[in-house]
């Protein structure tokens, strides 16, 4: 059985560790980050970091949006990865190209097009071989496609 002191000394070296843990995520993106493509880098690599809004690409903790922002251009998945959502909005057209091989992995919702205006409808293309996974087998998020027209009668085109 510990004693008080030693109870003690052990609180505090728990409060240290959660203290240093917490400071080294103050210094990182935090989990569950939101980014948006703007495609204004030198190229249109995912993995560049001027692509995206805040300068940062995308990580396994990210959710990523597509919206009239460089629309009509191509992005490039230029290597594998995996991301926690993926949204086309805003009234645009994207051509997301896997570079020949490239995987990306989606572990939670994907919807192309959707919400309550048409300022919400996409298209996007796949291209260029590599794969898109969406979930898994143990993880089975929605994947929506559509525009929901109007708050009362939801009509879906799509």
């Amino acid at each position: 059985m510990l004693s008080a002191k030693m109870k003690f000394i052990v609180l505090n070296l728990s409060l240290a560790a959660l203290l240093m843990w917490l400071t080294g995520l103050s210094q990182s993106r935090a989990y569950g980050t939101t980014v948006t493509w703007t495609g204004s880098g030198i190229n249109d690599n995912w993995s560049n970091d001027n692509n995206w809004l805040g300068g940062a690409p995308s990580t396994d903790a990210d959710s990523v949006i597509f919206n009239a922002t460089d629309s009509g251009n191509t992005n490039i998945v230029d290597r594998d990865f995996t991301i926690v959502g993926l949204q086309y909005i805003g009234n645009s057209v994207h051509s997301t190209d896997l570079n020949g091989s490239s995987n990306l992995q989606i572990n939670g919702p994907v919807s192309i097009g959707v919400g309550y205006s048409g300022s919400h409808s996409a298209t996007v293309t796949w291209t260029n071989g590599g794969a898109v996974a969406i979930g898994s087998s143990t993880v089975r998020p929605d994947f929506e496609i559509g525009q929901i027209v109007g708050i009362t009668n939801e009509t879906i085109a799509g």
